[in-house]
């Protein structure tokens, strides 16, 4: 229907599947990384920012809480072990 809205989970969503489905044909033929999650991506940048400031035993170290909802969980935990925490 004309105005109907829906909602998107963005934390557990690769941002360039959102991009393609959002405006389709916009995409760059360019390399990137695809079937990480915005919140993979997150933890990913938060890793290497604290490393490049503080050393890598500081990104080791780091403890992050993450606010998630009940339908996030399984999916969220599942990446983080995939990656090893991202650390």
């Amino acid at each position: 229907p004309k105005g109907a809205t829906q909602q998107q989970d963005l934390w557990t969503a690769d941002l360039w599947e959102v991009v393609d489905a959002c405006r389709p044909g916009i995409m760059p033929p360019t390399d990137r990384i695809e079937g990480l999650t915005m919140g993979g991506r997150v933890l990913c940048q938060l890793a290497l920012s604290v490393g490049a400031l503080a050393g890598r035993e500081a990104a080791e170290r780091l403890t992050v809480i993450l606010h998630i909802n009940d339908e996030q969980e399984e999916e969220v935990c599942e990446e983080l072990h995939k990656h090893r925490h991202y650390g």
